[in-house]
C-alpha cells in the first residue's frame, strides 16, 4: 500500500499518484479517470477514449452487425 500527500491548486484538492500505481493502472498525465465515493473509500477508474477502444478492436473481436426488423433491432452476430 502506497500514501500521498494531498495538495492545494486553486479551489481544488490535488490528489499524486505513484508511478507504479499509475503504470499499474495503465494512466498517464492527461488520462481520464472516474472517481467514486463509497462511503470514505476514494475509487479512481480508468476511464476510455474512443482512440483507445478502437485501438483494441482486432479482426479477431470485430462483430457483423445484421440487421433485424426496424431500426434499433439490430443484433451482433
Amino acid at each position: 500500500m502506497s500514501t500521498a500527500v494531498l495538495r492545494q491548486s486553486g479551489g481544488s484538492v490535488i490528489l499524486a499518484i505513484p508511478k507504479a500505481i499509475a503504470e499499474s493502472m495503465g494512466v498517464t498525465a492527461r488520462s481520464q479517470v472516474s472517481l467514486a465515493l463509497h462511503g470514505r473509500t476514494l475509487t479512481v477508474t480508468p476511464g476510455y477514449s474512443i482512440e483507445a477502444l478502437v485501438a483494441g478492436c482486432s479482426e479477431r473481436n470485430d462483430h457483423e452487425i445484421a440487421l433485424d426488423g426496424e431500426v434499433g433491432g439490430e443484433r451482433i452476430e
